[in-house]
């Protein structure tokens, strides 16, 4: 068990473990602009899987340190690959693009959003309670499904998504977003 207050810690079990949760898929390697939600500024082009861990890292670490209880919702478009193969890669791109901008919409900056792979999304937020969660989930949901065009072509966007809260039985800083991307693997 790593100490969640000890940042040598924290950076040598990243490093110690990146290379796995890259091999496993449990995140994905994408390199494009990232705009933080909290300031709204570009931050370059950085790894996403690098950012994803980071910033849960730094949720747990107010978790630990603070109290602050804090939830993941992973979301995904079960629609991704019939899109991809009516209109391609490319356009498939502008639709997660959508996806994203709509996310965004709805957190703000009161979250933080990241796709971790393919039409995967991860969105992180300190909550109270897991009332607020369910609702923030369903907003989203509700949201990014209202998409029914891009660039003047027909799509449909279904949501399928999960949520943990770092309260959760059996859930740790370490596990919360593996147990909520198994979940909607298994939609």
């Amino acid at each position: 068990m790593i100490d969640l207050t000890n940042p040598n810690e924290i950076r040598e079990y990243v490093i110690s473990h990146i290379d796995d949760a890259i091999a496993n898929e449990w995140i994905k390697v994408y390199y494009q602009p990232v705009i933080r939600s909290l300031t709204g500024k570009l931050c370059g082009a950085e790894s996403l899987a690098r950012c994803l861990v980071d910033t849960i890292l730094q949720y747990a670490i107010q978790y630990n340190d603070e109290g602050k209880n804090y939830g993941v919702i992973v979301l995904r478009n079960l629609y991704h690959k019939r899109i991809i193969a009516d209109y391609g890669e490319k356009f498939a791109g502008k639709v997660i693009r959508e996806m994203g901008e709509r996310i965004i919409e709805c957190i703000g900056q009161t979250a933080a959003a990241g796709r971790s792979k393919e039409s995967y999304f991860c969105i992180l937020t300190y909550v109270t309670s897991r009332e607020s969660l369910e609702e923030l989930a369903k907003k989203l949901k509700e949201h990014v499904e209202e998409i029914n065009s891009v660039e003047g072509k027909s799509v449909t966007v279904k949501i399928a998504l999960s949520m943990r809260l770092r309260t959760d039985e059996g859930v740790k800083d370490e596990n919360i977003y593996q147990q909520a991307l198994d979940e909607v693997d298994n939609y």
